[in-house]
């Protein structure tokens, strides 16, 4: 009876096992529920000294590592992911490496779920105002020796 729709009845019974995990802790709505879940999860559910900007204010940009730079770019993740993971994901597909994401681009970026027109080009400015001080450093250092 139940085998041309076994999969709304998993569901349903899902849907009833959590609803009732949730009974009798005072949700007037499904929303208080949904707010709930989100701020269990994700950069918010860190302890604060975990977090990449309190951590970047509590000690400075040096005591961050290259995931959690990126992740303080990319200001946000996508339903499900952190920001931080997110990062890793992009570090991971761009040789483990700052040199392999310097020469990335729009596409190259945008191919990664979660990453759009605006998170890319935070990167790609970054990259680029990097390079740029580089070369301010580097025609100083000339004019020193």
């Amino acid at each position: 009876m139940f085998e041309d729709h076994l999969e709304e009845f998993i569901q349903a019974f899902s849907d009833l096992f959590h609803s009732a995990a949730y009974q009798g802790r005072g949700y007037q709505t499904v929303m208080d529920i949904a707010q709930e879940c989100r701020v269990s999860r994700g950069i918010k559910a860190m302890p604060e000294e975990l977090r990449p900007r309190e951590k970047l204010y509590a000690h400075g940009a040096a005591a961050l590592n290259n995931k959690e730079l990126l992740a303080i770019l990319l200001g946000s993740g996508s339903p499900g992911e952190t920001a931080i993971s997110l990062a890793q994901r992009i570090l991971d597909g761009s040789e483990g490496s700052l040199s392999g994401l310097s020469s990335s681009s729009f596409p190259s970026l945008c191919r990664f779920k979660g990453m759009g027109l605006a998170k890319a080009s935070s990167i790609l400015a970054a990259v680029e105002l990097g390079r740029r001080l580089f070369g301010v450093v580097n025609a100083q250092l000339k004019v020193a020796l």
